[in-house]
């Protein structure tokens, strides 16, 4: 691989200032090749590994048996979340019922209008996490903040779980998205 180790360590690492880095891979890391990028980041410090597919994430659980591996997208069946439990994936949910056994993120919708709560409900034992997605981040940095704010708000008694909002942009460009990781994908390459 060309220049991860520049790219992550140096420039995006320090404007995290203290945020995990949770590296997004999800579509062969963009092209770039999933496995590849995923020993480059995490050799770098990522804390996770976050993909869309319960396929995409057990294709890098059987490369990176200790890695934690975030699946962002819906799951399709019973079967995935079978699958998802044995491989020790960790899912995002946005529904009422919570697959038995496996970590989960609690997505709440703050503003994007794609698959979230409205409202955050107590989290449960095998909530390790609460999430949201902005929606501008790179066009709109007012409508952005707000969002941060409502998340912010919603998610604060439960400040004990990990927190994560910001993508790339945010993670760049707003400070106050950054909570406890932020889930970054194309700034992995060098584009903000």
């Amino acid at each position: 691989l060309y220049s991860e180790r520049f790219l992550v360590r140096r420039p995006l690492l320090r404007a995290l200032d203290g945020a995990q880095l949770w590296a997004v891979v999800k579509a062969d890391a963009y092209g770039h090749g999933a496995v590849d990028v995923a020993g480059a980041v995490l050799d770098e410090g990522a804390g996770a590994l976050c993909v869309a597919t319960v396929a995409e994430g057990l294709e890098l659980r059987r490369e990176f048996s200790l890695a934690r591996i975030l699946v962002m997208g819906p799951t399709a069946s019973s079967r995935e979340i079978a699958e998802a439990r044995e491989a020790r994936l960790e899912l995002a949910t946005w529904g009422d019922e919570l697959p038995e056994g496996v970590r989960v993120h609690l997505k709440l919708d703050t503003g994007m209008g794609r698959w979230g709560l409205s409202e955050l409900p107590r989290p449960g034992a095998e909530v390790v996490g609460l999430m949201s997605h902005l929606a501008t981040a790179d066009s709109d940095p007012a409508f952005a903040e707000e969002q941060v704010e409502r998340f912010r708000r919603a998610t604060e008694p439960y400040a004990d779980l990990m927190r994560h909002v910001a993508n790339s942009a945010a993670a760049l460009r707003l400070p106050s998205a950054r909570f406890d990781a932020a889930r970054c994908g194309v700034a992995l390459y060098g584009l903000s």
